[in-house]
């Protein structure tokens, strides 16, 4: 098969994988974490979740970078592709034109997923994390409301360093610290929750992403 045909092949399975359903986790932070870093659920009576088989045929259909996505509050799962790179920032997409934007693995903006988070000031918080270290960060979340204006919300979050936690999932086999980051604000209080290896790479993540879409779980599969 062509370069071309077996990247055309990744993106046809890839929208068909988008944001399919698949079974809740029962503990929102470490727990959550624990159990992605496989890379992809294989529970059978759950119809329509990403298989650790997909998994493998969109990585032999692609060089492109992967990262598996969850949707919490949905129930929805999907695979995404990189898709364009920008200084730090780096687009991952689907096919149906949903993507993420991440910064060292950090999500920093989404779109086409309704109420999206338009951009962010997370330089504060992204050093926090990436020290692995404890310690305290401003972050700034922006948000286009229906009449077309933008609506800041403002946090102050509190970073801590927990256990170690292996990551093998797709081509990733590492491991790093869990950071937690304990963010309020106006917009209320949430519990972001990293994994980052020693270069400051944010393998696998758990982070709140606006009060309509809520937490989105991340997990590299290839970077």
């Amino acid at each position: 098969m062509s370069a071309i045909l077996k990247r055309r092949f990744g993106l046809a399975l890839i929208a068909s994988l988008a944001l399919a359903a698949c079974g809740s986790e029962p503990n929102p932070a470490v727990d959550y974490l624990k159990g992605v870093v496989g890379g992809a659920k294989t529970d059978s009576n759950a119809g329509g979740v990403v298989t650790a088989d997909q998994t493998a045929q969109v990585l032999a259909a692609t060089p492109s970078p992967v990262e598996f996505v969850n949707i919490e509050a949905r129930n929805s799962q999907a695979l995404m592709i990189g898709i364009e790179q920008n200084g730090p920032y780096s687009t991952y997409g689907t096919a149906a034109r949903q993507s993420l934007v991440l910064r060292s693995g950090m999500i920093t903006a989404t779109r086409g997923l309704g109420g999206d988070l338009m951009s962010s000031e997370e330089d504060a918080l992204l050093r926090a994390v990436q020290s692995r270290q404890a310690g305290n960060a401003g972050y700034q979340m922006h948000f286009l409301t229906p009449g077309d204006e933008t609506k800041t919300l403002s946090f102050q979050c509190s970073v801590v360093p927990g256990g170690t936690q292996a990551i093998k999932a797709g081509e990733i086999n590492s491991g790093g610290t869990v950071m937690t980051a304990t963010c309020r604000g106006e917009g209320g209080q949430f519990d972001n929750t990293y994994v980052v290896d020693k270069r400051g790479t944010i393998l696998a993540g758990r982070q709140w992403v606006g009060f309509t879409i809520g937490f989105i779980g991340t997990q590299a599969l290839r970077r």
